[in-house]
């Protein structure tokens, strides 16, 4: 399917290569569904080149930068260029907040933070809260912003709430908290209610190899945010394999 989708992109950039639409859309194929990054960056940065003032290249340049190739000032650079075409852009917005909590500029993005609307998507904004305590230390506040946005509906793992709690939960990891935020997940009783993000967390901190144990029905989606969430070793970090079963029979019991 997504290698259909593939084909479909080229064939509409073979028929018109200035078309920045498709290329814009092939980048996202490539670093969301096949884990082709360096791929992805060129077709982004050749819809930039067609049209500078492209603001939705720019962020999923900026994102890729971010989240996959670890290059965080170009990636600014990027997202701030979007944010002068458009200085309303949620994504952009809310991207470069997460890129400074996590450089540890942490007044430069409260001070965003700040700009923003207080109607605006409120699930977003517990998690922009949740990301800025945690990169202040503050495990408590951090985690009350994130039960907020946890009580929520999040939508799609490839969706805007899903991306601002991976930017959240790798700086929870990041700053040393990752066991005890998993230990949160099970006294606040959102483990069972967010199984397969609690899943893919635990997988973030501890290996792939802890979804082994995990119910099939948590281990799809949970194997989903963690190709998500893992940012640069995901493309490179296997997915679990199944144990294989030792050469002596047991007895079957009735």
């Amino acid at each position: 399917r997504h290698q259909e989708a593939e084909e479909a992109y080229r064939t509409a950039i073979g028929l018109d290569p200035k078309d920045t639409f498709a290329w814009n859309a092939l980048g996202r194929l490539l670093t969301a569904h096949l884990g082709r990054h360096q791929e992805a960056e060129e077709a982004y940065r050749t819809a930039i080149g067609l049209d500078p003032k492209f603001t939705y290249a720019w962020i999923n340049l900026g994102r890729l930068l971010t989240d996959r190739l670890e290059n965080p000032t170009e990636a600014e650079t990027c997202l701030r260029k979007a944010l002068d075409l458009d200085p309303d852009d949620s994504w952009a917005n809310f991207a470069l907040i997460g890129l400074l909590a996590a450089a540890g500029r942490r007044e430069e993005a409260q001070k965003l933070r700040n700009t923003l609307p207080p109607d605006r998507d409120s699930i977003g904004l517990s998690l922009l809260d949740a990301t800025i305590a945690a990169a202040e230390d503050n495990f408590g506040l951090a985690t009350d912003h994130l039960e907020a946005a946890l009580s929520g509906d999040l939508g799609s793992p490839e969706g805007f709430n899903f991306s601002a709690l991976y930017r959240a939960l790798r700086l929870f990891k990041d700053r040393g908290y990752g066991e005890r935020l998993i230990g949160w997940f099970d006294v606040s009783g959102l483990g069972d209610r967010q199984a397969p993000i609690r899943a893919a967390f635990v997988a973030h901190v501890r290996g792939a190899s802890a979804l082994l144990d995990v119910n099939p029905e948590v281990r799809a989606p949970a194997e989903r945010i963690l190709y998500f969430l893992s940012g640069p070793s995901s493309s490179t970090e296997e997915k679990p394999k199944p144990r294989r079963r030792s050469g002596i029979r047991r007895r079957r019991t009735v």
